[in-house]
């Protein structure tokens, strides 16, 4: 890894979902912005959740992990009303995994305080999904956030039915780094109506131009990973690796790409995106999409590779 020295200390701030992922034989963490802010303080970043739980046991686990796990949660609010989600998991054939994530849940319902807008107002990133779009309460609260934020970063995360495409164009049209996967990447294409190629730059460039979005990561799984920074392009081929778990790996890939873009290296993109790669390899690795492990672990995988 490359250990030039860091710039002041970066403060990133992750909206959306936490929940319990309930799978046929294990209940486990998860919720994309929560599994991103996970690995940004297991990497030696200042990072907060804004996110909501119910009043219930569920809930409690939850905010008692993440104070384990160091985090501050006087942003992760109680909700009184709804229940702490639970996502419903099953594995079908090629390791592909299917998804019931119920409504109406406590982050559906996370409010706008003072609190958290000076948060994100202090912070140097904002990270946040296009999930927390599907209820109004919770979009309402991202859109406000968003004007206050340096720095907004999208993880599109599509997980049908809750796709809404007018909802998605607004927030493209005000993101610095978009994430997406190649799936993802055909579908808001083909929603949008554009008669573009499938060839994939085409279509990333289609949406840097459209959106004017100065960043794009595709992950590509096993085929790899793509950092589009204006007209730049840069490749990073897939580690070889004896895969465990691929839950939470484009998380872990997220984090570590902006550990590196905010920590002085951003004049070397080709690193930036080697360590994202790195970091998301790494997490296949483990087991589940929040593993614990160490900077030496970490470290000592990059460089056997």
């Amino acid at each position: 890894m490359n250990e030039q020295s860091r710039k002041e200390p970066v403060a990133m701030v992750c909206y959306g979902e936490v929940l319990w992922d309930c799978w046929p034989d294990a209940i486990k963490p998860g919720g994309a912005p929560m599994n991103v802010a996970y690995h940004l303080r297991k990497l030696g970043v200042d990072a907060a959740m804004i996110s909501r739980v119910g009043k219930d046991e569920d809930g409690l686990r939850l905010k008692q992990l993440l104070l384990d796990w160091g985090f501050p949660v006087e942003h992760v609010g109680i909700d009184d009303e709804h229940p702490t989600s639970r996502v419903d998991l099953s594995v079908g054939e090629d390791n592909e995994v299917s998804y019931v994530i119920h409504e109406d849940v406590a982050w559906d319902h996370i409010p706008l305080t003072i609190a958290n807008t000076e948060m994100v107002e202090n912070a140097d990133v904002l990270v946040f999904g296009s999930l927390a779009a599907r209820s109004e309460k919770s979009w309402q609260t991202l859109m406000s956030l968003i004007e206050v934020a340096k720095f907004r970063v999208m993880d599109i995360n599509i997980r049908m039915p809750f796709f809404a495409i007018d909802k998605l164009e607004e927030l493209l049209h005000q993101v610095d780094l978009l994430k997406l996967n190649k799936a993802e990447l055909n579908q808001v294409v083909d929603a949008l109506d554009a008669g573009v190629p499938v060839e994939e730059d085409l279509r990333v460039q289609y949406l840097q131009q459209r959106f004017n979005i100065p960043e794009v990561l595709l992950t590509k799984g096993s085929k790899g990973a793509i950092y589009y920074r204006g007209a730049e392009r840069y490749f990073q081929s897939a580690f070889d690796i004896e895969v465990k778990d691929t839950v939470g790996s484009g998380d872990s890939f997220l984090a570590g790409f902006l550990v590196r873009r905010f920590d002085g290296l951003e004049h070397n993109p080709q690193e930036v995106i080697r360590f994202a790669a790195a970091v998301g390899a790494f997490n296949t690795t483990q087991e589940g999409a929040c593993p614990e492990y160490t900077m030496q672990e970490l470290e000592a995988f990059f460089s056997a590779r």
